[in-house]
């Protein structure tokens, strides 16, 4: 990933995506959302897109209730603790925070083919 923005968030992804698997949550853990909210901030901070900020918006309001007392039970379903099911929807919001950039990328490069931009930092996608 030629582009530092881009390659910053994808950091950022990275590491939420790591911290996640190795957290259950399903109790109160202040930590641990701080420090996922401060993830989720800098990543969507190093990439001036809107769809970014909304995926990282969605990851830490789900955070949110994962790591809660009590807001991670209204998402059980089945089998499937409150819990773990936060966990999957939160990977899930990563993984397409992560595509987005991808995407972001692609449209970069290409743009920098036609040479439509003379610069790497291509006007804002959103």
């Amino acid at each position: 990933m030629p582009y530092p923005d881009l390659f910053i968030a994808a950091k950022h992804c990275q590491a939420m995506r790591e911290f996640i698997i190795l957290r259950m949550g399903g109790k109160r853990d202040d930590s641990s959302l701080s420090r996922l909210r401060e993830m989720a901030g800098q990543a969507a901070a190093s990439v001036d897109d809107t769809e970014c900020k909304d995926f990282a918006a969605a990851i830490v309001a789900l955070a949110t209730d994962l790591f809660s007392d009590t807001g991670h039970a209204k998402w059980a379903h089945g089998q499937t603790s409150g819990a773990d099911f936060l966990r999957l929807r939160i990977l899930r919001e990563i993984s397409a925070l992560q595509n987005r950039l991808a995407a972001i990328e692609s449209m970069r490069v290409a743009a920098e083919q036609h040479g439509q931009f003379s610069d790497s930092h291509p006007p804002k996608p959103n």
